[in-house]
């Protein structure tokens, strides 16, 4: 759900609003580009504090959740500079055009802002979706996403959007 959120409003800011306290879950949140990690338990004042917190462009997740996610994240940057990552296997224009899906960008605007036309993009995405084994660009995004590639936050202006769970 974040991912799909992600990607049709990129500059969007999402918090979790949760009851888990799974730490599987708050990592697979992060991942997915989560700014925000809330129990459903805490008062209003942090919820609202939280919520300001994203929208100025920061991150808050509960202590006894931020190591978990710390050390998950800090794997996926150790898995991103290998070199045997499915990523290695693409070239220079179609992880540009990979990083544009992770983006949250159409075809029309990554072909914008690569100069190429649609028809171009849609070939190097057709390539990429080849090698990374994959049929559409939600998976190309949870490929390039479990291997380290984020979102181009340019646009980081917006409001938090609280998910629940």
């Amino acid at each position: 759900l974040i991912g799909r959120f992600r990607a049709a409003w990129p500059p969007a800011h999402l918090v979790v609003l949760t009851a888990s306290r799974d730490h599987a879950q708050a990592i697979a949140a992060a991942r997915a580009g989560a700014d925000g990690w809330v129990s459903k338990e805490c008062s209003v004042e942090t919820l609202a504090h939280v919520l300001r917190t994203a929208c100025r462009g920061h991150a808050w997740f509960p202590p006894e959740q931020l190591g978990p996610i710390l050390r998950e994240l800090r794997a996926d940057v150790h898995r991103a500079h290998q070199r045997d990552g499915p990523l290695d296997a693409l070239t220079g224009r179609e992880r540009a055009v990979l990083d544009g899906l992770v983006s949250g960008r159409s075809s029309a605007q990554i072909a914008a802002d690569l100069g190429v036309s649609t028809n171009t993009v849609r070939t190097h995405t057709n390539k990429l979706f080849h090698k990374l084994g994959v049929h559409t660009r939600l998976a190309a995004v949870s490929v390039a996403r479990g291997a380290g590639m984020r979102p181009d936050h340019a646009d980081s202006g917006g409001t938090a959007v609280p998910v629940t769970s």
